[in-house]
Order: structure tokens, then sequence, then C-alpha cells
């Protein structure tokens, strides 16, 4: 009776249905960890298709950092409690990748969102849009003070991100108390913000005024004067902070002067 009438799978055909070579099959039938279902005289092997399920899992150790001998030795003495530890362990190892991963994922779609408001953005134009709200985290008060320049205040704001569990891959923004503190010091906010979708602190949702301005950081063009004077010709309100951010910088773009700031307070009529 060959093997494929008793519902055998030969070595080959199971190398094909679990992807994994049939050296590495045979490999792990000599070292005993994972042995076929059937060995005829001629030295054949086959397979029952239930055994897929498991040498999938021994295959999944290997992946998850298992080495060769670790496997054999706990397919030697396996019990329901090792095993159940093992798998713990391994949950435990995934789900911190997979936070890692969450992380990258958040730092990469940010980005992506930006720029992409970056390259549909019309630099001399201003625009009331409705903006829904966001989270952001706010980081220590900059004090010119002591930090009399942008870049003074921008390394003090790295030097507390640990301080305030700020993610420093994410992008930087610049906050003011409001539109008259972005009037009289446009290069100076009164803290930076970190663009991180986890964050506690929020921008709120509603109508914002948009405006651009191209050129470096600290830099605004007279944003704040159109800010002002379009609010004023218009009749609106600005309520509460301004924010501004950086949609195309040193990350996307290499000239400075090209580089697109994007500022927005909240207005009402």
């Amino acid at each position: 009776m060959t093997t494929r009438n008793k519902g055998l799978l030969s070595i080959k055909e199971f190398s094909q249905l679990t992807g994994i070579k049939q050296s590495t099959l045979r490999y792990f039938d000599k070292l005993g960890i994972f042995a076929p279902a059937y060995r005829g005289e001629n030295g054949y092997r086959s397979y029952q298709p239930l055994q897929l399920i498991a040498v999938s899992v021994i295959d999944l150790l290997h992946e998850l950092g298992l080495k060769t001998s670790e496997v054999q030795a706990f397919s030697e003495h396996r019990t329901p409690q090792r095993m159940h530890a093992l798998f713990s362990e391994k949950k435990e190892e995934v789900e911190t990748e997979l936070a890692r991963l969450a992380r990258e994922r958040d730092v990469v779609e940010t980005y992506c969102s930006l720029i992409s408001r970056g390259l549909l953005a019309e630099p001399e134009q201003l625009a009331v849009r409705y903006l829904r709200g966001f989270p952001i985290i706010i980081g220590p008060k900059n004090d010119f003070s002591t930090s009399p320049t942008y870049d003074r205040a921008f390394s003090y704001f790295y030097r507390q991100a640990e301080r305030y569990h700020i993610d420093l891959r994410f992008p930087v923004g610049g906050y003011f108390d409001d539109l008259q503190d972005f009037q009289a010091a446009p290069g100076k906010p009164s803290h930076f913000f970190s663009y991180d979708p986890s964050g506690k602190d929020e921008i709120a949702a509603g109508n914002y005024l948009m405006g651009y301005s191209l050129g470096g950081y600290g830099e605004t063009n007279d944003l704040e004067v159109r800010l002002s004077t379009y609010i004023r010709e218009n009749g609106l309100k600005a309520i509460g902070p301004v924010y501004n951010i950086f949609l195309l910088d040193e990350i996307s773009v290499v000239d400075q002067s090209e580089y697109l700031m994007q500022a927005f307070v909240r207005v009402e009529w």
C-alpha cells in the first residue's frame, strides 16, 4: 500500500506545504526534534497531515530566536508546564516587539501626514479650516532670558525630553500662549511640543486660521502680521494658543530656505 493511499504525505509534499526544506526536515528527524509518522523499508519518510501544525510551531520557535539545541531540549523533555512557560515567555517578547513596531509605525505615519500636507499647501494662502483634535506632548516652559536664542531653547527641550516622556523621533513644533505672544516674539515659542499621538496634551478640535512661511527654524517672514491682519479684516476672534509645525524640513528638503512651516490658531466669528 502506498503512502498516498494511507493518506500520508511524502517528504516532498510535506516540504511544499510547510515551506520547510527537505534537508531541514531530515535534520530535525536526525536530532529527534521532529520525526516522520512513517518510515518505509526503503527509508522514505512520510508524514501525517496533522503533523503540519507541530512542525509549523517548531519552525516558529526557530524564528522567535530559539536555537536548534534549545528546541531539541524542549522536544525531548516537553511537558505542559514547560511548554506553557516557554510560550508565555515568547508571548511577552512578541508583545514587546509589536509595541516597538507600533511606535515606529506612528513615527512614519506622522511624517507621511506632515509631508503630504506640505506638498498640498499653498504657501501664500491663508484659510480657515476645521481641524480635528489630536494629542501632543508639551515640553517645559522656555526661558529666553537664560536661553536667549531659538537654538539654545531647542537644545534645552531636548535635554528635558526624558523627564517629559518625549520620544525625540517625532516632529517638534512651537507653542505660543496666544496670538499676542506670537506677534511679539514669533521666533520664541513659549514651549516646544512633540507631535506624538500618544501624548496626554491635546490640540483641541475647532476652526483654525492657517498660514505658511518658507524659511529656516525661528523664521516667520511676517506670518504673524498676515494672520493678525486676516483676523481683523474678516471679523474673527483668536482663541487660545498659536501652534506652528514644520511640514517640510531637513527630513525631506535640502535647502533650508525651502522649509515650510505651518502656523495655526483657533478662531471664531
